[in-house]
């Protein structure tokens, strides 16, 4: 018969072997949670990476499309496309991104195939028309590192006195050059305005105003039996030689 102290012995052997056990399986299921955790972070960054991957394949093609084309394009389209192939694979490299469907020497041979034919000459036009007269040119073989945009002088043709005058209020007030010539030629044209008017015919010998609620009218004498120019608002409306 097991006296009372074997008994408490065997119990106290009973309830620290339960208790290991009990920190085994708590050891366990923690490993476990830490496990999944780290699972699902692992396959997290790796659908991110994915996402990021198709993005930059998508974008990729889309620059290549646009290269692609046998269009002539221009030199601000060849730097813009040129910063975004640039801007694509350092982001790339800082996500450490890759893909076998990217190919940067590919697409940046596109760039320099564009480049390729480059302008260098004069152009004469005509400065009223704009008219091309005369072209001096000729092609080089580039690539786009050494591509400088285009190349090409524009030199306006001034065929006479008045064409000159009328450039010269063109560089100075932008009016439109139909007008610029219209004044250079001393005429006056329903719409001028009073400085277009001033610079046409000069200042008149007498200005006749009459004001209502919502208008300024105006006659303009350039002698004594005329010719009047009529004004409303500042705009010349119609004239009475």
């Amino acid at each position: 018969m097991n006296t009372l102290k074997e008994i408490q012995k065997a119990n106290q052997k009973k309830t620290k072997e339960t208790n290991s056990k009990d920190a085994y399986y708590g050891c366990g299921i923690l490993l476990l949670i830490v496990l999944v955790v780290w699972s699902f972070s692992l396959c997290s960054k790796a659908s991110e990476k994915r996402e990021s991957r198709i993005s930059y394949e998508y974008k990729y093609n889309e620059i290549k499309d646009f290269l692609s084309n046998l269009q002539p394009l221009s030199h601000y389209d060849l730097n813009q496309k040129m910063e975004e192939i640039d801007a694509l694979q350092k982001d790339m490299q800082e996500e450490n991104v890759q893909s076998k469907l990217i190919d940067f020497w590919l697409i940046k041979n596109l760039v320099n195939y564009h480049a390729t034919l480059y302008e260098v000459g004069t152009v004469v036009r005509d400065w009223e028309t704009d008219e091309e007269i005369s072209r001096n040119t000729v092609e080089k073989r580039i690539i786009y590192t050494a591509f400088k945009g285009d190349s090409l002088t524009y030199i306006d043709k001034v065929a006479n006195n008045t064409q000159k005058r009328a450039k010269r209020l063109y560089e100075k007030h932008y009016w439109p050059k139909s007008e610029c010539m219209a004044i250079a030629e001393r005429k006056v044209f329903i719409g001028m305005n009073k400085d277009q008017l001033l610079i046409s015919w000069g200042r008149p010998r007498d200005i006749n105003r009459t004001g209502t609620a919502y208008s300024t009218h105006e006659q303009w004498c350039y002698g004594d039996f005329g010719p009047y120019i009529y004004l409303e608002d500042g705009v010349v409306t119609s004239w009475q030689d």
